[in-house]
């Protein structure tokens, strides 16, 4: 198969299944995990009270794990989902997991952009969204501060109510991270260093335990821009910092000796650094650890601990990947890290704790291999798995003659299972892809990380390797059935694109055939080979970059065993394409899986002609969620919201359907005149309007983000967005407009086409009188997001923590909305009846005297509200959010989709290809019984997360019996 997409769902589909008719009366069978566990291991946390509890923070899996038997067994830990894929562990990576000194039940768990507290020790836990901690805080700079990623948290040894969380840049970039403080336990939070960005991402920070005020910090760039580090120091809160030192290299961890305020230690790149202060600066001594180039010397220090019971004692893990034997080591120092002892060990530890009452015993985190625990001060360690689903498998591969024996090509390394025996690893080498060959069961072959085919004749005791001439990874490994030495290989892109390479003796030499180029010129990954069972000279090779950001790819098709190819009639659907198959009963028969990473339309195509005509054939596998970003009807039963990807519904009184919208832009804002006048606004000053048939792209006369739209008519209609934009429609061209202000604007609304209210960034409000714009005094510095009035002497805003303005005609006053909550929708029946939503679900309701909380129904941000009366509002949001208010309560619409449900992988069953097996990104694996026509979900979500009972989780291993 061509899993390289599997990183995230790894199941096993060879058994059989019986079919029941009609279709919705199938039933599937329990999965049984395979017990491959271990994975990366980011942060470890000992319960002080009970050192046999413990929660430890993997890349992906579940993400976040607890033992309550000292690391015996382990079981996922559960949320509530709240935002549905933000309040969740599971398919995240868990960079910090931290407990309270003074407090063993709060616990603070940092992943991809969130944090999530716990007061009760793990039971359930606090969603901190991004727009709290991150674009709404004091300090904080709004939308473009936004989107960070975790990386660090640090508790104050005395006060479980303070926190900091490190992070990198906005919009999941690394360069300027930044830290954030809250003193009340996560409800208001405030940006550090006075709102203003470090260097780097903040990949660590530590509390001095004898004196709270002092925090110590420090970055790395990650390579992006040359590798560079500050080591930073703050005697105030975290207020003021100051650089104490900066080198060119990458560090990871910060520790404060805890008896001694004036000595610091870090690691990283350089290995382990001391740092203390002589009375009048900060020294640096490095290196600490004694090295004898070129044979020995400590770099690549992953974590420092200390014995709870013993400042004096502390342990650093590293590896030098420079020079030497390369081999990991763990050094120890009883004297305060003057003296050191270093011993080899097996296993690369990214982190280390030390049991807080007994000594002798630490557990690790190892880099790809799991949790292990040594009780002889880290001499020798024993594994402890069991349940960590974390391994991060990229393909699988069943023997063809024995089905009990199978290999697994995984992030850690190549693993086989032979019948009735454990999983063994093979291979240390990160392995994209695996293949058998055909009829030798000793034989098969692993396509590597780093640009090798390696290959074992006698099951995995001996390899020889190929390299294809780039450290890229391989990601399809493909045997001609029947020349079993021509062997096809599909390569991602490096610094050339990816490329397909062919081998005519046994996998000793290989030849380049294709180039990945789309139409457009732009490199892109080969993901895929397929071999036409009815001719082995008839050949697919499809590719895309399927991780962000993500490059069309195409399908191409040899007749010549790869001589010649020709780009296949898929290529011009705009195409990802990550796996293909051609029925082996039936070769004109195709099915193409489809998809990237941050979604698509159509996750698979079936061609019934031999590849000439693609049609989309995916009923019941849900299409892809997108944000909504704008509501407008012209009756409560036509209805339109618009959003990401350019995606546009349409509400007829019973169902949302999706439109064309003849853009994949994405849109914010939706109005129109009619319902066969709709105007539609977006990035890049896209403009689409709707004529009661088709949607069609306008000449908008601006490049600039377009974030609002409102019209008197079909031919008056103003859009305005970014560095103060406003174009005008007169009904033949958009004009720009001088609105002197370079705020971005977001909201538009008017009496008529001469008393025009525009509203943007810091409080800013714009009138138009019909000949010219003028500022006006709002009250307020909080950015404003929307507006609605009732009439010219009647309007109401909306903005940043609930802030509220009204006009009356003569000034704007602030009101009491009753809410913190950032507020970006506001319409209302009469001046009497008004809604505005938010964040997190906010829905505030005006009676003419007060704003009342209303209950939305929802937990996502609620992006803009319309109605066609005071009894039939609609509000829409995040993740294809639609909720409707009758006069009495709010309710869910329902809104199908799912945010990850690209088809990343493809396989026949073994006996019958009519029944066809498709994984998805993230949204559950499917089975089609009926030659693709309709999907039924194989017992796992059908909504990304993946579901708590029946369940497969990034790294997991199943099998359906």
């Amino acid at each position: 198969m061509r899993n390289l997409f599997r990183n995230l769902i790894f199941v096993i589909l060879g058994a059989a299944i019986i079919l029941a008719y009609p279709f919705s009366s199938m039933a599937y069978e329990v999965w049984t995990n395979l017990g491959l566990y271990g994975g990366q291991i980011y942060d470890i946390a000992i319960d002080p009270l009970n050192p046999a509890k413990m929660f430890v923070g993997a890349y992906m899996g579940d993400g976040l794990y607890l033992t309550k038997d000292g690391g015996k067994t382990w079981r996922a830990v559960e949320t509530e989902n709240e935002p549905e894929g933000e309040g969740t562990f599971k398919n995240h990576a868990v960079n910090a997991v931290k407990i309270a000194p003074s407090n063993h039940k709060v616990v603070w768990a940092a992943h991809n952009q969130w944090v999530e507290k716990s007061a009760d020790g793990g039971k359930t836990w606090i969603h901190i969204s991004n727009s709290t901690m991150q674009r709404d805080c004091e300090g904080c700079g709004g939308e473009g501060d936004n989107f960070r990623f975790c990386k660090s948290i640090s508790i104050d040894s005395t006060d479980p109510q303070v926190v900091y969380v490190g992070t990198g840049g906005p919009h999941s970039s690394y360069p300027s991270g930044a830290i954030y403080k809250t003193e009340d336990g996560g409800e208001t939070w405030g940006k550090m260093n006075q709102g203003n960005d470090f260097d780097h991402t903040v990949t660590d920070i530590d509390i001095d335990p004898q004196d709270s005020s002092i925090i110590w910090a420090v970055t790395s760039s990650h390579g992006f821009g040359g590798w560079e580090s500050t080591l930073y120091r703050s005697g105030d809160g975290g207020e003021t910092w100051n650089d104490i030192h900066t080198l060119a290299g990458g560090r990871v961890t910060v520790a404060v000796k805890p008896n001694d305020s004036n000595t610091v230690f870090t690691g990283g790149g350089w290995g382990l650094e001391k740092h203390y202060f002589d009375g009048t600066e900060w020294q640096r001594i490095w290196p600490v650890i004694p090295e004898d180039y070129p044979n020995f010397g400590c770099r690549m220090s992953w974590d420092i601990a200390f014995d709870p019971q013993n400042p004096e004692v502390l342990y650093v893990p590293w590896r030098n990947p420079y020079f030497g034997d390369y081999l990991p080591r763990i050094s120890i120092s009883t004297n305060g890290g003057i003296d050191w002892e270093t011993s080899d060990v097996d296993y690369e530890f990214q982190c280390l704790k030390v049991h807080p009452t007994n000594s002798e015993v630490l557990m690790g985190g190892e880099l790809n291999l799991g949790m292990y625990k040594s009780k002889d001060h880290g001499q020798t360690w024993t594994e402890k798995n069991n349940g960590i689903n974390a391994v991060i498998v990229y393909d699988v591969e069943i023997d063809p003659n024995d089905s009990a024996h199978m290999v697994a090509g995984t992030m850690s390394g190549l693993y086989e299972r032979n019948p009735g025996e454990a999983w063994s690893r093979v291979l240390s080498y990160s392995t994209r892809s695996v293949r058998f060959h055909p009829t030798d069961s000793l034989t098969f072959y692993a396509g590597l990380y780093i640009g090798y085919v390696a290959k074992t004749t006698d099951g995995g005791l001996t390899w020889d390797y190929s390299y294809l001439g780039s450290s890229v990874p391989i990601n399809d490994i493909t045997i001609d059935p029947t020349h079993t030495n021509t062997i096809y290989i599909a390569a991602e892109k490096g610094v050339d694109p990816g490329k397909i390479w062919k081998s005519v003796d046994g996998g000793d030499s290989y030849s380049e055939i294709l180039v990945g180029e789309n139409l457009s010129g732009e490199a892109y990954d080969f993901n895929v080979v397929t071999i036409d069972p009815s001719d082995s000279q008839h050949i697919f090779a499809g590719g895309g970059d399927f991780y962000a950001p993500g490059v069309l790819g195409d399908l191409w098709e040899s007749t010549d065993g790869g001589v010649t190819w020709d780009r296949n009639p898929l290529s011009l659907k705009g195409v990802i394409v990550n796996d293909m198959l051609v029925d082996p009963a039936n070769p004109d028969i195709m099915y193409a899986g489809c998809g990237y990473s941050g979604g698509t339309r159509d996750p698979v195509y079936k061609s019934t002609d031999g590849g000439v005509t693609w049609t989309a054939s995916h009923e019941g596998i849900p299409g892809y969620k997108n944000h909504l970003r704008g509501v407008w009807g012209s009756s409560g039963t036509d209805v339109f919201a618009v959003g990401i990807s350019g995606i546009i519904v349409r509400y007829n009184g019973s169902t949302w359907d999706t439109m064309d919208s003849a853009t994949t832009q994405e849109l914010y804002d939706v109005w129109g005149s009619s319902g066969t006048d709709v105007f539609a606004v977006g990035t890049d000053g896209i403009i689409v309007r709707y004529n009661g048939s088709t949607w069609a792209t306008m000449e908008s006369n601006t490049t600039e983000t377009l974030r609002g739209v409102w019209g008197s008519s079909g031919t008056g209609v103003f859009a305005v967005g970014n560095a103060g934009t406003i174009v005008h429609y007169d009904g033949s061209i958009w004009a720009t407009m001088e609105s002197n202000t370079t705020e971005t604007l977001w909201g538009v609304w008017g009496s008529s086409g001469t008393d025009v209210f525009v509203m943007g960034g810091d409080g800013t409000i714009l009138h138009y009188d019909g000949s010219s714009w003028t500022a006006m005094s709002s009250g307020t510095t909080e950015g404003l997001f929307d507006v609605w009035g009732s009439s010219g002497t009647d309007v109401f805003a909306v903005g940043n923590d609930g802030a509220t303005v009204h006009y009356d005609g003569g000034s704007w006053t602030a009101m009491s909305s009753g809410t913190t909550e950032g507020l970006t929708g506001v319409w209302g029946s009469s001046g009497t009846d008004v809604f505005a939503v938010g964040n997190d679900g906010a829905a505030i309701h005006y009676d003419g005297s007060s704003w009342t909380a209303m209950d939305s129904g929802a937990t996502v941000i609620l992006a803009d509200v319309w109605g066609s009366s005071g009894t039939d509002v609609f509000a829409v949001g995040d993740l294809g959010a639609t909720v409707h208010y009758d006069g009495i309560a709010w309710t869910v619409m329902s809104v199908e989709g799912s945010l990850d449900s690209e088809v990343t992988d493809l396989e026949f069953h073994n006996e019958n290809s009519d029944i066809i097996y498709a994984a998805t990104w993230k949204a559950g694996v499917y089975m089609s019984p009926n030659q693709g026509v309709k999907w039924l979900n194989l017992g796992t979500s059908e909504t990304y997360p993946s579901g708590t009972r029946v369940s497969l989780q990034p790294g997991s291993c199943f099998r359906l019996p």
